[in-house]
């Protein structure tokens, strides 16, 4: 249609115009019937009309026979009969004049009256007679009024059917309009109803077409859409479908620039990023998988994960996808993929099960060249453990006995250079046994033989580790502890303590203290170990747990440490599944708490 309506004011266009074309129906049919109340209006006029006149006749009859009486008595009773016929004689020939309505009716009427008229006039010259005129002149009188009055009845006789067949053509003129009326109000009921239905049916189609047509196209551009297909052409019109199918171009613009976005990020992104399909296969592979697998995306599409996989990993790699479509939790993998010249590339998955696209999307890092670090790494712990470590130690212990004066011979300024060697020696061990140790907690072979264990027995042999290195250094050790029992490794708490005791006695100033402090909480204890010494800088708060950490550059050289200490707290902390941190003020001091769960054993 050419009208530019919404949706709402064409549905109601539909249901209004029905209604419109009833209601002109209905108005025309009131009309009929105002018409039809007038024709028989004036039908019941014409019989009245008809009814009077014939009233005439028999109103001239009863005042003959009035008179005839009054010719004979003379008895006042007749004279009233009498002048009762004339009255309604009179009053008929009124109701007659007032109720014509045509020309012959009114022409027809004006011969009726005369005649009546002249009956009476007979009449009455009769009765003025009959009251002054002797006896055998009333007999003649009255011979000669029968006469008169019998021409005069007939004469009116046929006034008054003259009269009643004009008004019978206008009675049979209006049953026959009636008639005509009530065809046609018949006809106008079926053109009508004819005209009502076709109306609704073609605006109801019309509508049915418009909305369901417009429909179809919204429903193909939702597959279109899904399917990352073109879209139809944009409806004309600004009604609430039009608006809707410019929503889903806007949608299907803004969809296809995400998309191209993504594209272009998966095929510049790092690492290979592909889906699996629900029985293994690469469903979508990006660029990347020719710079570190040597396959082009188009030749991985349909292969199976599985039989690029290292034979050792195979198990492991199955056994992980299982679970994680079964789940439907992240994955973590590391295996090694076979390239395209045959060598074995080291990488680690992450992924996770879409149940609605059924397919793994997953992202593979190449970490070749982190395992190579890892093993050149693993290697070089392995050779200062059993190369370095072993001469060293040998060393340690010949300038322990050297500087002890083992060998009496020895010059005195040998023996003050070796104590030197010795502590140097000795650094470079602890240095040596932290790494180490590090080494072994980051590779989880960190062992934890937990048992019940008083706080106090902890702090008491802690303090016995680092006395002469307290008084050596003039500090004063304070302890203000609870006795609190928990459940963790004994000796491993002792190590968190001596270092951060030895720390704490090393950067404290001459005749300083250092405090323990203990404060059992609702579900866990609470350690802390405060000094008086210079404080730690605001900046480097959060690095002091760090390796090779340390406040200034000089403190591993003047205070002695390997700046591995603290690290190594942290490890041990934390595999208690407790926490350590440190609050500090410069040239106040330093105060390093950390928790440990009662029961802390996991």
């Amino acid at each position: 249609m050419g009208l530019n309506l919404k949706i709402g004011q064409y549905g109601l266009l539909v249901a209004l115009l029905p209604v419109f074309v009833a209601l002109l129906i209905l108005g025309f049919l009131a009309l009929q019937l105002q018409e039809s109340e007038k024709q028989v209006e004036r039908e019941r006029q014409a019989k009245t009309l008809i009814m009077e006149s014939s009233n005439l006749l028999q109103c001239l009859d009863e005042m003959k026979r009035a008179l005839s009486g009054l010719a004979e008595s003379n008895a006042p009773l007749f004279s009233i009969e009498l002048q009762k016929r004339k009255d309604q004689f009179a009053g008929s020939l009124k109701k007659i004049e007032s109720g014509l309505v045509s020309a012959p009716q009114k022409e027809a009427f004006v011969q009726l009256k005369s005649a009546a008229l002249s009956a009476v006039q007979e009449i009455d010259e009769t009765q003025k007679a009959l009251a002054t005129a002797p006896k055998e002149v009333v007999e003649f009188r009255m011979k000669e009024s029968d006469r008169q009055l019998q021409a005069l009845r007939s004469t009116l006789s046929s006034k008054q059917e003259a009269f009643s067949n004009a008004t019978s053509d206008i009675q049979q003129s209006s049953a026959q309009q009636g008639e005509s009326s009530r065809q046609f109000v018949w006809l106008i009921l079926l053109v009508g109803t004819v005209a009502m239905v076709v109306v609704a049916v073609v605006l109801s189609l019309g509508f049915a077409r418009r909305i369901t047509g417009r429909l179809r196209i919204l429903t193909d551009n939702s597959f279109r859409i899904a399917s990352r297909m073109p879209l139809n052409e944009k409806m004309k019109g600004s009604d609430e479908i039009s608006e809707l199918d410019k929503s889903f171009h806007w949608m299907a613009s803004q969809l296809e620039d995400l998309t191209r976005k993504e594209r272009a990020m998966t095929e510049n992104a790092v690492d290979v990023i592909c889906s699996i399909s629900d029985d293994g296969n690469f469903r979508e592979v990006n660029s990347a998988a020719i710079k570190f697998w040597g396959y082009k995306p188009e030749e991985l599409l349909g292969q199976k994960l599985i039989s690029l996989v290292r034979e050792s990993d195979k198990e492991k790699t199955s056994e992980m996808f299982a679970s994680a479509k079964k789940t439907g939790d992240r994955i973590e993998l590391e295996n090694a993929i076979k390239h395209k010249n045959g060598n074995f590339v080291e990488v680690l998955w992450s992924g996770s099960w879409s149940s609605i696209d059924g397919a793994m999307f997953c992202v593979a890092h190449d970490i070749t060249e982190k395992k190579q670090i890892e093993n050149l790494k693993r290697d070089f712990v392995n050779m200062v453990s059993h190369d370095l470590r072993t001469p060293l130690t040998s060393i340690q212990a010949f300038l322990e006995m050297l500087s002890a004066g083992f060998y009496d011979s020895t010059p005195e300024k040998m023996h003050s250079k070796a104590k030197y060697s010795e502590a140097d020696v000795g650094r470079l061990i602890s240095m040596i046994n932290s790494l180490l140790q590090l080494e072994k907690m980051e590779a989880g072979h960190i062992e934890i033989v937990a048992s019940h264990t008083q706080v106090e027995d902890v702090i008491d042999r802690s303090f016995n580790s680092v006395q002469s290195l307290a008084e050596r250094s003039k500090i004063t050790l304070v302890k203000d502890i609870c006795d609190a029992v928990i459940f963790a490794d004994e000796d491993q708490l002792i190590q968190v303590l001596v270092n951060l005791l030895s720390n704490a006695i090393k950067f404290s100033n001459p005749s300083g203290t250092v405090t323990v402090k203990v404060i059992e909480q609702e579900d866990m204890v609470e350690f802390q170990v405060i000094d008086q010494g210079r404080g730690i800088a605001p900046d480097f708060v959060d690095k002091i747990f760090d390796r090779f950490k340390q406040v200034e550059l000089s403190d591993s050289r003047v205070k002695g440490g390997t700046g591995l200490g603290l690290a190594v707290c942290k490890m041990l902390v934390e595999a208690h599944r407790g926490r350590i941190w440190v609050t500090s003020k410069e040239n106040v001091g330093s105060t390093f708490h950390f928790t440990i769960p009662i029961n802390s054993a996991t």
